[in-house]
């Protein structure tokens, strides 16, 4: 169940001690350069620190451009500030396509080199932050949820400036996850193919940045990444460099997103088995074709996150991603906890 507050409860913080600090050192993707003082002058402001490659943060997404078309209109501005996990996610033609896809209505500060990250002092993907319109920081959320919460910090943040605004009731929950009577669960950390930060369960002498021809072990432990074929481990990723290979993991969630990309440009067919099996339709993700012929499989080229599974039950599953031939770049698995509520 989410943490919410009572209905007349004022959520803001009403001696704040903490300015935001100006936006400066980031690229706004729209070219239109914004200075703090500009956005504030009609309305408060509120900030989303996020990557376009980010699970929590692209769950997150649906709420704030519907904030932004209620709420716009009354005064409040929303910028998206864009900062990279990944090096792909430097790249502002990269971010802006990525946007584009996303449908964001509101304009999006890319910030390359963490400028902005450490200035407000972020500490995790999404965090967001309410300011006022004397520029003090009024409220902040990390993470995922909370989205009532933060609805009615916005609601009263307009009121001070409008005291008799009429203002509807918080939005209803988005998705079924987020709804009264859905259960969250212990969930397998987010896990890295890079070496950086990666689990490898490979006992072999392989080297950083080389080619290595591991061998997939018979046994295998949750929440660890375990390679068959030749694969290429980088700093953020690791790349299929062979004519036949997979990746598997054993994993504990109700649904499985993996970031991943292709360096030569050119789509790649990544087939997806769970539990030795193709997907069906019902637990199929987003991103994945279920095809008579092929069996389940996603195509991948541009670097981004992608929806492989959703299965309506939370519980312990194998995943074997094997890429139809070389170029694949795997950077990292991500697991949503959160069941849909029993319908009746």
């Amino acid at each position: 169940m989410r943490d919410e507050p009572l209905p007349n409860t004022d959520p803001l913080d009403k001696h704040p001690l903490i300015r935001a600090p100006e936006l400066a050192g980031g690229i706004w993707l729209d070219e239109t350069p914004r200075s703090l003082h500009d956005l504030l002058a009609r309305g408060p402001l509120l900030l989303d620190f996020w990557d376009f490659s980010c699970v929590n943060c692209v769950r997150t997404l649906p709420y704030l451009a519907a904030w932004y078309e209620r709420y716009h209109p009354l005064g409040l501005n929303v910028v998206g500030v864009h900062t990279p996990e990944f090096a792909f996610g430097r790249d502002p033609e990269v971010v802006r396509r990525a946007a584009d896809d996303l449908d964001i209505p509101y304009p999006v500060l890319l910030d390359p080199d963490r400028t902005l990250w450490y200035a407000y002092a972020v500490k995790a993907w999404p965090t967001l932050f309410l300011i006022d319109r004397a520029g003090r920081i009024r409220y902040t959320h990390v993470g995922e949820g909370g989205y009532t919460t933060t609805e009615r910090a916005i609601q009263a943040l307009l009121r001070e400036d409008q005291p008799t605004l009429a203002l509807p009731e918080p939005l209803a929950p988005l998705r079924p996850g987020d709804r009264e009577g859905a259960v969250c669960y212990p969930t397998t950390p987010e896990l890295y193919a890079g070496w950086a930060h990666g689990r490898l369960g490979h006992a072999d002498d392989w080297q950083r940045d080389q080619v290595h021809h591991f061998t997939d072990p018979l046994a295998h432990e949750e929440g660890v990444l375990y390679f068959q074929g030749a694969w290429r481990p980088t700093v953020e990723y690791a790349e299929f460099v062979g004519e036949e290979g997979h990746v598997r993991v054993c994993y504990r969630a109700a649904e499985l997103n993996a970031v991943m990309a292709s360096l030569t440009g050119e789509p790649i067919r990544v087939f997806i088995l769970q539990n030795g099996e193709p997907l069906h339709f019902a637990d199929a993700g987003e991103d994945v074709i279920v095809d008579a012929d092929y069996g389940s499989y996603v195509l991948v080229r541009e670097p981004r996150m992608y929806n492989l599974v959703n299965n309506p039950d939370y519980g312990v599953f194998e995943v074997r991603l094997v890429p139809a031939r070389r170029g694949l770049a795997l950077y990292a698995f991500s697991f949503v906890p959160c069941t849909r509520p029993t319908e009746g």
